[in-house]
């Protein structure tokens, strides 16, 4: 009874917990609760029925002392995720062009004991510079915005913090920016997670879905899925025509290095 007239009072005013606690994979993680796109996003579990490039990843031979880039980390959730999974006694580098949420990232690692890390509160791009960008929870370089915020690019984090073995990468359209900056070191890249998004996003940006996938093809083999909870990812041929106009496609790319 006193259960019941606390969760209606709670409903009521509208009170909301300082945390969510989650299961990713079968670990439980400790969330801050910073925006509805943290409850909408990191309040429900994740395995291999609904994200599926984990799986596909958890394959690859990824070694337990690691490198890893999460560039556009949001709030860090899926970095914790990479580090337990996949180089545990390695370390991972969380770029977030979002204040707030690289504020929330440190808390969210630190809640989950994440030890080996830095955070960069920056936007990915071709050049390191400054550049503008949309102030939202999933926030993005947009030409029509007054919001500066410093860009760096994959060679310059490759300089500071050493070559990855992984670069998971959900950056909101700038995609082609992103690999442009990678130039000098794209092809020792032992391998990618890119989450692509539609042609309009990428082309308000810089670039297209047939040129990240001609950039990605001469260093890589390229694996793709159209859904984000599909685990079986194709090898990506060269009749690939049929799959730009799909609004988003998720790719894991593996250097041609390791054939």
């Amino acid at each position: 009874m006193i259960k019941e007239i606390f969760f209606n009072l709670k409903k009521i005013l509208k009170i909301e917990s300082r945390f969510i606690t989650t299961r990713f994979f079968g670990k439980k993680y400790k969330i801050i609760n910073t925006d509805h796109t943290t409850r909408l996003w990191y309040g429900k579990e994740w395995n291999k029925s609904n994200r599926g490039e984990f799986y596909f990843l958890s394959n690859l031979n990824i070694l337990p002392e690691s490198l890893i880039f999460n560039l556009g980390a949001h709030q860090g959730i899926v970095a914790s995720i990479l580090h337990n999974k996949f180089n545990k006694k390695g370390k991972i580098i969380a770029v977030e062009i979002n204040k707030e949420n690289a504020e929330s990232i440190k808390k969210n690692f630190e809640l989950n004991k994440i030890k080996n890390y830095a955070i960069e509160n920056a936007a990915i791009h071709e050049f390191n510079s400054t550049t503008i960008y949309k102030k939202k929870s999933n926030s993005k370089i947009s030409n029509h915005s007054f919001n500066k915020i410093k860009s760096l690019n994959i060679e310059y984090l490759v300089e500071k913090y050493g070559l990855p073995s992984l670069i998971y990468m959900d950056v909101e359209g700038s995609e082609c920016l992103a690999l442009r900056g990678a130039r000098k070191y794209l092809e020792q890249i032992k391998f990618l997670f890119i989450e692509v998004h539609s042609s309009k996003d990428i082309s308000n940006i810089g670039g297209s879905k047939k040129q990240l996938f001609e950039i990605l093809r001469k260093s890589h083999r390229v694996y793709y899925a159209l859904n984000e909870n599909e685990p079986n990812y194709r090898p990506l041929n060269n009749n690939y025509l049929d799959i730009l106009n799909q609004n988003k496609i998720y790719l894991v790319c593996k250097s041609k290095k390791l054939d």
